[in-house]
């Protein structure tokens, strides 16, 4: 039986945590214990996201606001 792990992406939408007009975008990958926090995870304009059919480094590609994110295998870039 195949078992679906599902990753979180997610953003606070309120001033308090605006910086230049932009957002944090928080990026939380699934693990045996629960959910790992990305570190150092991309800020944003608008919530238009995307996530893409291709895959780098065992991750789905994401697109934020035009821009396109990789994983690294430690955080997407």
């Amino acid at each position: 039986m195949l078992t679906i792990k599902k990753d979180i992406i997610g953003t606070i939408n309120n001033y308090k945590f605006e910086m230049n007009k932009t957002l944090p975008l928080y990026i939380m990958i699934r693990n045996e214990q629960g959910y790992t926090l990305l570190n150092h995870s991309p800020r944003i304009r608008s919530l238009n996201l995307r996530v893409l059919d291709t895959v780098t480094s065992g991750y789905k590609d994401f697109s934020v606001d035009g821009r396109i994110y990789k994983f690294n295998g430690t955080n997407y870039e």
